[in-house]
């Protein structure tokens, strides 16, 4: 130290500062202080920066393999729904049906003949010959005519055309047919499916011949039956009797016809 620190000085100040010696060696650093206060903490930085642009979006990956199905949940408990009100009854009743067929219209006949009638010439081909049936037993809306050959119809409408004969033949085995005919302006042609076949076996013996066939007719139309056989001795045949026991006369040939609806 100076001896201005230890002495008081009775000069003046610039005399005593040139008294003073040569400065001595430094001293040795004395130990380390305790570590000062914390700081308070430091301003926030500024505001966040804006967000950036969204980045675009990547592939859709490959759709993985299905898992294996789980198991069967237990059964729930019943359910106690109360039963429903009984729902209103049905709506208006339907409208009436178209009406039906009936049989009890205008257009019905049936009659029938008892004597016998060759239908086999022995012509090469055979030639049809017209049944005569006389015995008009009903007839509403059908007239007939031409020796009792020709049936003629008032009403149109479609009919069920009944034709039916016994058959004989003497000579050895026979053929005979028989079928219904229609006029309808044109002349007389085959009703489809009214044709019928038989053979009559040996002498004296009989067959029945008898067919039935849904047919349209119009009003004017004509209708006839005829048959042909392979022999003059083929011929319609009430019965090998004159008179069947217990009965009325027997009958050779029948038409019945009965119109079902217009």
């Amino acid at each position: 130290m100076s001896s201005c620190q230890v002495t008081r000085c009775t000069l003046r100040p610039a005399e005593c500062i040139s008294a003073q010696g040569p400065v001595g060696s430094r001293g040795n650093v004395g130990a380390t202080g305790p570590i000062g206060i914390i700081g308070a903490t430091g301003i926030s930085g500024g505001p966040a920066g804006a967000t950036g642009a969204t980045g675009v979006v990547g592939a859709t990956g490959i759709i993985g393999a299905t898992g294996l199905l789980g198991p069967i949940g237990a059964t729930g408990i019943p359910g106690l729904g109360l039963v429903g009100a009984t729902g209103a009854f049905g709506g208006p009743p339907g409208a009436t049906g178209a009406t039906g067929f009936s049989t009890s219209d205008t257009g019905y006949l049936f009659a029938y003949a008892v004597d016998p009638q060759q239908i086999g010439l022995g012509d090469t081909p055979p030639v049809w010959q017209d049944l005569s049936i006389p015995v008009l037993e009903l007839a509403n809306g059908w007239s007939v005519s031409s020796f009792d050959t020709v049936f003629t119809a008032a009403v149109t409408g479609v009919y069920l055309v009944t034709i039916s004969a016994t058959v004989e033949g003497t000579g050895g085995s026979q053929k005979a047919m028989m079928r219904a005919v229609l006029n309808s302006g044109f002349g007389f042609t085959e009703i489809p499916g009214s044709l019928i076949f038989c053979d009559i076996p040996s002498t004296s013996s009989t067959t029945a011949l008898t067919r039935s066939v849904l047919v349209s007719i119009t009003s004017g139309d004509s209708l006839k039956v005829q048959g042909v056989g392979t022999n003059t001795t083929v011929y319609t045949t009430a019965s090998s009797f004159t008179t069947a026991p217990g009965s009325s006369t027997p009958t050779s040939a029948q038409l019945c016809i009965t119109r079902f609806s217009n």
